[in-house]
């Protein structure tokens, strides 16, 4: 469905449709490109590992990594120069068990852990130029936007019309008089949560390192 077809669709569900509107095209865009975020940090609905800047990264020969504000979550990395031996995920508190010292090492990177919105390589590369080579789960790279009404979402066709729980959710909670509606707020948040699952607290990069500190056992390569 394109953007001009969900807001239809918004404002025949909220009897919205006689001008001037209770929520403008850009609102009611915005509501929904929220719900796509929402959508996919709930239920990893985008998957990448092709894309150069996101799940491509040129590297030099620095052992930390800035990813890309999209990144919801690595599940595997891999350097073309060891493009047989995929990095192990080990976190910082595994190294610290299992290998004294582990920050000065360098040498061709065995493993990696994430952290604060970067990924850090173990031991530090020292290749000048290597590519570093990421299967990521995302949000959207470009969001919904009034200004764009025949783009569509980048998520799966059959969830478009499931993003308009969200947009319900978020437009029945603003400020105003004609439009503030708890009640209906509520419920269609509850639908949203029935379609994606509740949201989890805390970003996901950060559970997923919390997750891995769990691991106590000894690093084996």
């Amino acid at each position: 469905m394109t953007l001009a077809e969900l807001i239809a669709a918004f404002r025949l569900a909220a009897d919205d449709r006689v001008t001037p509107y209770l929520w403008s095209d850009a609102e009611v865009a915005g509501y929904f490109a929220d719900a796509e975020s929402e959508a996919c940090i709930r239920a990893r609905l985008l998957w990448d590992e092709t894309t150069v800047g996101v799940a491509v990264i040129g590297l030099a020969a620095t052992a930390w990594v800035r990813l890309h504000p999209a990144i919801l979550e690595v599940s595997w990395a891999r350097l073309a120069s060891q493009p047989d031996r995929p990095l192990q995920q080990r976190p910082h508190a595994v190294l610290d068990r299992t290998w004294p010292g582990w920050e000065s090492i360098t040498g061709d990177p065995l493993a990696y852990y994430v952290a604060g919105g970067r990924l850090r390589l173990y031991p530090a590369p020292t290749r000048p130029n290597d590519t570093l080579y990421l299967g990521v789960y995302r949000t959207p790279l470009l969001a919904l936007s009034a200004n764009a009404l025949g783009a569509s979402p980048e998520i799966a066709e059959p969830h478009h019309l499931r993003l308009l729980d969200w947009a319900l959710h978020r437009a029945y909670a603003k400020r105003d008089e004609d439009a503030f509606d708890p009640g209906r707020s509520e419920r269609h948040r509850q639908l949203f949560d029935a379609a994606f699952g509740p949201r989890s607290a805390g970003s996901a990069l950060r559970q997923q390192l919390e997750q891995k500190r769990h691991v106590v056992t000894a690093i084996c390569f």
